[in-house]
């Protein structure tokens, strides 16, 4: 198994974001786009040109997500190209994001109370 990278980022303020209009279609677009930003963004961005690595597993979900790669390059470029993707072409979302490259055999994702550790956040 070795060494594993995560690129872990949640929407923020997504209400903001979906209600910032009183349209329906906005709502629904917005919502949407957010559905996609973390459950399958290679498809989202595949329209506009942009090329994001899969990932070898996710774990996603109410605008959260865990993106799980064996290399630690496919994870650098994955975050540089959803962030300055979404920048670019979703104005207005507030994104937060991290990657940390573990020992997948080693390393402990939760402290001995069973509670996940929280990740540091950068904001983009």
């Amino acid at each position: 198994m070795g060494r594993k990278t995560l690129v872990m980022y949640e929407i923020s303020q997504k209400q903001n974001y979906i209600f910032r209009t009183n349209r329906l279609i906005e709502n629904v677009g917005a919502s949407t786009i957010i559905r996609q930003l973390t459950e399958e963004p290679q498809q989202l961005f595949k329209h506009v040109n942009i090329q994001l690595p899969y990932a070898q597993e996710k774990i996603v979900g109410g605008g959260n997500a865990v993106f799980i790669f064996d290399q630690e390059e496919d994870a650098r470029r994955f975050a540089k190209y959803l962030t300055s993707g979404t920048l670019k072409f979703f104005p207005g979302i507030e994104i937060f994001l991290v990657t940390k490259s573990i020992d997948w055999q080693n390393d402990i994702l939760y402290d001995k109370k069973n509670k996940r550790k929280p990740p540091f956040k950068q904001r983009i």
